[in-house]
Parts: C-alpha cells; sequence; structure tokens
C-alpha cells in the first residue's frame, strides 16, 4: 500500500500479508496481529458475512440475553444479563417456601408458587 496523506479511521485498511489454510472441519486460525487489533479473546464471538465477493468477519460485542442492552454485563453460563435487569430480576416476588419465582399465588402479601400448592394438596 502507498503512503497516505489523510488521517487514518480507527478501521483503517491494510494488508496483513498471512494466508491461512482452512483444515478438514472449515477453520481457519486468525493471525495474532488481527486479533490484537481487533481485541479479540477466546470466546469473542465472531460475524461471518458475504459482502462483495469477500468474507467480511466482524466480532459481536456481547449484548443483554433478555432486553438486548449493551452496558454494564454480567456473564453467566456463556449469556450476559444487564445490570439493570438483574435488579428487575431481583425484585420480583418468589414463593416463600421454595424460592421461585414463576406462577406465583398471593396470600397475606406472602407469595407461594403454583408447584408448592399443589405439593401441600398431596398431603
Amino acid at each position: 500500500m502507498g503512503a497516505n496523506n489523510h488521517s487514518r479511521s480507527k478501521h483503517e485498511t491494510r494488508e496483513i500479508g498471512t494466508a491461512r489454510q482452512i483444515d478438514q472441519l472449515g477453520r481457519v486460525v486468525v493471525p495474532a496481529e488481527l486479533r490484537k487489533m481487533l481485541g479479540l479473546q477466546p470466546g469473542d464471538l465472531l460475524d461471518f458475512r458475504f459482502v462483495d465477493g469477500h468474507i467480511a468477519v466482524l466480532k459481536v460485542d456481547p449484548e443483554c440475553a433478555l432486553c438486548g442492552g449493551r452496558e454494564q454485563l454480567l456473564e453467566r453460563h456463556g449469556k450476559h444479563v444487564c445490570s439493570t435487569c438483574v435488579s428487575e430480576i431481583r425484585d420480583e416476588p418468589n414463593c416463600a417456601i421454595c424460592g421461585r419465582t414463576g406462577e406465583l399465588v398471593s396470600r397475606h402479601e406472602k407469595f407461594v408458587c403454583t408447584t408448592c400448592v399443589d405439593e401441600m394438596s398431596l398431603v
């Protein structure tokens, strides 16, 4: 590439000059220089797209599995949840017996899940 007097953008285009072979499972090793430039870490998600006859690879930023937000994310079991959704979940009432949060019945300002109600009916 020739010299350029224009200021370079954050996503500058430059040739790395490295070829990689696709293995039998379709895998390709991303060159270390590219991983460093993009801030890629093991476990990061990449999006592959076919654009104008080329393969474009983009790093996918994690988002909240519940609302799609990208701020203040917490990771759990490979998924991300934002702190706002965590707070809302924690504020939900839960069963006074087993701690579940779904299908609750209210009685004297306390909550009991329908599973516990059903189990008590069997006694």
